[in-house]
């Protein structure tokens, strides 16, 4: 049979006992499961502004929270997998997409505006 990819599972901060009671529980039926770190945030943490980054041989990501601002910078980080979104409460498991083609054609833009102007102020 055909090697699935391997699956990824991460959150914010607020779920991170979860993340972890998940990880106990899942272990068994999925022992290739990837619950990564970017130091020094805590196992499977991610903030808005800094997400591990996941290998090429993981496919899907879950990601526990109750808002998309997180989820995204994780989307941004590792714009090859799959990625899902299960809100605790809400009870919702959805299919998310970011379009990160789009925001690098619009920071380039950005930048190159930026490079044609005259006075330029931090």
């Amino acid at each position: 049979p055909p090697r699935l990819p391997r699956l990824a599972l991460m959150g914010t901060i607020q779920f991170a006992g979860a993340l972890q009671h998940a990880r106990r529980q899942l272990n068994e039926d999925y022992p290739d499961l990837v619950v990564p770190q970017a130091k020094p945030l805590s196992v499977a943490e991610t903030l808005g502004c800094t997400s591990a980054l996941l290998g090429p041989e993981v496919g899907v990501l879950v990601f526990v929270a109750d808002g998309r601002f997180h989820l995204e910078a994780a989307m941004i980080q590792n714009p090859h997998v799959l990625a899902y979104r299960y809100d605790p409460y809400a009870k919702l498991l959805t299919r998310e997409s970011y379009d990160t083609a789009e925001l690098k054609r619009q920071r380039r833009a950005a930048i190159h505006a930026a490079a044609e102007q005259q006075v330029f102020g931090v």
